[in-house]
């Protein structure tokens, strides 16, 4: 799954650097080369570290639900009396 998503992250990232490279240098009063090296290096880290993680979540979410379906109706009911 997750080499699926990796093609298309890098492809936005290109276009998002760019845009908060803009924003970065109006709020920042940054220079061009400034505004973007901060823009790329937080973006870069934030896809290497983030695509994985969110990956991992998902996975954990979808055992659990796997669990919850398919196990615990399986369990005795409690007894009524």
């Amino acid at each position: 799954m997750l080499w699926l998503m990796w093609p298309a992250a890098w492809m936005m990232l290109v276009p998002v650097i760019a845009l908060e490279g803009i924003v970065a240098r109006r709020v920042l009063k940054a220079s061009w080369a400034e505004s973007l090296k901060v823009s790329a290096v937080a973006n870069v880290v934030s896809t290497i570290v983030g695509i994985p993680v969110t990956w991992l979540a998902l996975v954990a979410v979808e055992v659990l639900y796997g669990i919850v379906v398919n196990v615990l109706p399986m369990t005795e009911p409690f007894s009524r009396r």
